[in-house]
């Protein structure tokens, strides 16, 4: 739950009516980021914990903690297979 995470800075990003789009320089693939892709996006502009995403994507969305906790991680599992989110540290967990 206090799995530090960031964006990865080798990508290039731009913002297009409130949704992100990705390119990664290094797999030269673009990703077009939903909503709540964007906005986890953004809450990431600064290093922090699996916890406080959570946390702020609750205060933000009207959604269930357990709801919140299944979609955030599974979300957040293929962003880091792609290599557009990083795991600053894992041993705050």
């Amino acid at each position: 739950m206090n799995t530090l995470l960031r964006r990865n800075p080798d990508q290039v990003f731009s913002e297009i009516d409130d949704e992100v789009i990705l390119l990664s320089i290094k797999n030269s693939e673009y990703y077009d980021l939903n909503r709540i892709g964007s906005e986890i996006w953004h809450l990431l502009r600064n290093e922090t914990t699996f916890r406080n995403l959570l946390t702020q994507l609750m205060q933000t969305y009207d959604v269930s903690e357990e709801m919140c906790m299944n979609d955030t991680r599974s979300y957040l599992h293929e962003a880091i297979k792609k290599e557009i989110i990083e795991v600053v540290d894992e041993r705050l967990s």
